[in-house]
């Protein structure tokens, strides 16, 4: 036997003929169970349906098709429970359960408050959702009830949710692929596989002994990250991202790719690896993104303070000043330090002007294994607007730069000394 949660006709009945008082197999029919008719119409199908040697039986004693709702939304998903009076339906991002008994329409999720995930437990008493605002709190609604109540928040986003037959019981899969079960009258969650590790993204280039941030899922638990063969150290971690250091041993000598890995020991399944390209070296200044910051307006912004302002941020309402000492963060120099250039794009009255930058310092970050600080004050003479470094490695090598805020304004001379 098969259980049908949701059968959606053409303004007639799901075989497309009439069923009332008689028994029909079609060889081949599919019962599908998230589809739309043409003219929108969600319907269910009151009657037991069977399998044998590959046709589909419906025995319909009575009318098999009684219409619920009438839905213009081309994205409408909808579960029935194991009576088949009522209709748990996902229309959008409006979550409502409806009573064939009593044509009562019980709305979930509020005005505003999208719902990204309904399921409905097999007696249609319970219904547990997500909204798309948080994705960690799973919340269960008693439709006889009409009460709601929170489960503990999870340490990861829900994927998808299941009842037991009983309805005692939620079964929770994770993005990060972790299986949890929830005793729905007590609470209590219990893992019944822990997430598996994965990285989703390097927005960096891996080159001999950089430092840089890797994102994914799961990562929480990893405790190993391998480039190819060759082990990666974590150097800090937080929420979905490992910041890791490559050894300066990796084989970059010529272009290539590798894969990136991550495991835990608590991890029965393993993650695919994320193909990544292999450089000697790669110069790139590094970010807030780089630090776990995770504002999309600044994250991919190059980190550059301002020394003798206390080490302030530079945005454009905080601009380094002419003759201030500025400070830029990078990795990807691997071995090459001698053969490193840095220009400066800055601008004038007469017009913006490229030069090189002869007067700077350059040196590996004490604190920070695999990041180089590059330290130079501004000129003075220089116009407000915005300004470039660039760094160039070898005659034909790579480059990377980074754009920064200047102001023609300088610091009285009474704060400059201190």
């Amino acid at each position: 036997m098969v259980q049908t949660e949701l059968a959606i006709a053409d303004g007639a009945d799901p075989l497309g003929q009439s069923v009332t008082g008689e028994e029909i197999s079609q060889p081949g029919l599919e019962v599908s169970t998230d589809s739309i008719g043409s003219d929108g119409s969600v319907v269910s199908v009151a009657a037991p349906v069977s399998t044998s040697g590959g046709a589909v039986s419906v025995h319909a004693p009575r009318k098999a098709v009684d219409v619920i709702r009438e839905s213009s939304s081309n994205n409408t998903r909808g579960l029935l429970s194991s009576d088949a009076r009522r209709l748990l339906l996902l229309e959008g991002r409006v979550l409502a359960i409806y009573d064939r008994d009593t044509r009562e329409r019980i709305a979930i999720n509020g005005f505003g408050e999208w719902a990204a995930l309904g399921v409905l437990s097999p007696s249609g008493t319970l219904v547990a959702y997500l909204q798309e605002a948080a994705m960690k709190q799973i919340l269960v609604l008693d439709a006889n009830t009409k009460t709601t109540r929170a489960l503990p928040v999870l340490d990861d986003n829900v994927a998808n949710l299941q009842f037991s037959d009983d309805g005692a019981t939620l079964w929770v899969k994770t993005v990060a692929l972790a299986i949890l079960r929830i005793d729905l009258a007590s609470g209590e969650t219990t893992v019944v596989m822990p997430p598996t590790p994965s990285i989703t993204a390097v927005r960096r280039k891996a080159t001999p002994g950089a430092r840089f941030r890797i994102d994914g899922q799961g990562l929480a638990a990893a405790n190993k990250v391998l480039l190819g063969k060759e082990s990666a150290s974590i150097t800090g971690r937080g929420p979905g991202w490992l910041q890791v250091l490559l050894p300066n041993g990796l084989d970059g000598s010529c272009l290539g790719s590798m894969d990136w890995s991550t495991s835990s020991p608590d991890a029965p399944l393993e993650a695919p690896g994320l193909a990544t390209a292999v450089l000697p070296q790669y110069p790139e200044f590094l970010s807030l993104y780089d630090l776990g910051e995770s504002d999309p307006n600044w994250a991919i912004r190059p980190v550059a303070f301002a020394a003798s302002d206390g080490g302030l941020l530079n945005y454009p309402d905080r601009p380094a000043l002419a003759g201030e000492e500025v400070l830029f963060w990078m990795t990807g120099i691997g071995d090459h330090k001698e053969k490193v250039r840095f220009g400066l794009y800055l601008p004038y009255e007469s017009g913006s002007r490229a030069d090189e930058l002869l007067d700077y310092a350059f040196t590996p970050d004490p604190n920070n294994q695999g990041w180089w600080i590059l330290r130079f004050r501004l000129p003075t003479g220089i116009s407000s607007g915005s300004a470039i470094v660039l760094c160039v490695i070898g005659t034909r090598g790579q480059t990377g730069d980074a754009g920064f805020y200047v102001s023609s304004g300088s610091k009285p001379s009474s704060e400059s000394n201190k």
